[in-house]
């Protein structure tokens, strides 16, 4: 840690305060978008005349709720959500400023008193977060089953990141589509976790799946990156986690055409036409590689309506624009909308 922020003249922290402040070194922070421009400061005033600042914080609700539950819930030796007299308990004040580096001087609010306030500083937080953030964030929550899905496909979790909230992610299914001929019915893989290649992916992940699906009238498992393979060899097959979305395409295809167009055909046939292909809706390869520049909100927004899987599979989306948004306070902002929902 350092015990001061150089160049920088502190105005709406008390003098006697601001020359103890103790903020928190970069390195010592996993998350990327710490080390990027612009964002909220954030100083913690402790009971125990601890200060703490935390500086660039793009979504400073979730960051300080994250940072102050955990704290208390060493104390108290369990998990449970932050309460009011607990957090009186342990602070004392809290102040923020928004982060422009664009000048020395940065101007802090106190947002909560242990002495005056009677709510949880969290919401008031919230307005910090700047208008652009908030707006990638509002489109997500509008389109929350997609963006369920993408960060569970796309966001590079840790692992205790990946325990503790596993029952709210997307998890998808450990099998490539496919067809079962005796019954004309297609088996389709379905998106999440499963597809995630930036998971540091163990054993103890994978265990979680089961892997293929059973093709009974054939006798053996399906949906495998390759050839069925028989019963007892269904628990090797775990080293094909995480899945290939462009293996999954192919196969998806193929099977739509030997369900949906064993239809169309049958269809087509007995009323004399011709089978008319093109109609038939077929991903292709390049919903991953297709070159998209930097994104606005409304620009993601209309992608998400017109080309959901481009959205949810193109790496260039990723790397211009949305891992410059994305964090795992970002992304349990849409897992606390999505409990919301489930509550209402």
């Amino acid at each position: 840690m350092s015990d001061r922020k150089p160049n920088r003249v502190f105005i709406g922290i008390p003098e006697d305060l601001a020359k103890y402040i103790f903020w928190v070194d970069r390195e010592y922070r996993t998350n990327p978008l710490s080390h990027s421009l612009g964002g909220t400061d954030i100083v913690v005033e402790f009971n125990n005349g601890k200060l703490f600042g935390y500086d660039l914080i793009k979504y400073p609700n979730k960051y300080l709720e994250g940072i102050l539950t955990k704290e208390l819930n060493q104390i108290n030796g369990q998990k449970s959500p932050i309460e009011l007299e607990d957090l009186k308990s342990l602070v004392k004040r809290i102040y923020a400023g928004v982060n422009s580096e664009e000048n020395s001087e940065l101007i802090f609010q106190e947002i909560w008193s242990r002495d005056k306030s009677k709510d949880l500083p969290f919401k008031l937080l919230g307005n910090f977060t700047s208008e652009g953030l908030k707006q990638y964030l509002d489109v997500f929550k509008q389109n929350l089953d997609l963006a369920l899905i993408y960060i569970s496909v796309n966001f590079p979790f840790s692992y205790s990141y990946l325990l503790e909230n596993w029952e709210d992610l997307e998890s998808g299914c450990a099998t490539y589509s496919g067809f079962m001929s005796d019954i004309d019915r297609a088996i389709f893989s379905q998106f999440g976790l499963v597809y995630n290649r930036r998971i540091r992916w163990n054993s103890k992940l994978r265990s979680r799946f089961d892997f293929g699906f059973e093709n009974p009238w054939q006798g053996y498992i399906d949906g495998t990156p390759g050839d069925p393979v028989e019963y007892d060899e269904r628990d090797f097959l775990d080293v094909f986690i995480p899945l290939d979305i462009n293996i999954e395409i192919k196969k998806r295809n193929r099977a739509w055409i030997d369900e949906f167009g064993t239809l169309v055909a049958r269809d087509a046939i007995s009323n004399h036409e011709e089978v008319d292909w093109d109609r038939m809706k077929q991903l292709d390869e390049s919903l991953v590689s297709d070159k998209i520049p930097f994104l606005s909100p409304k620009e993601l927004e209309s992608l998400i309506k017109t080309e959901p899987e481009k959205f949810l599979f193109n790496e260039s989306l990723w790397e211009n624009t949305l891992k410059h948004v994305i964090d795992e306070d970002f992304c349990s902002l849409i897992l606390d909308e999505k409990r919301r929902n489930s509550r209402n």
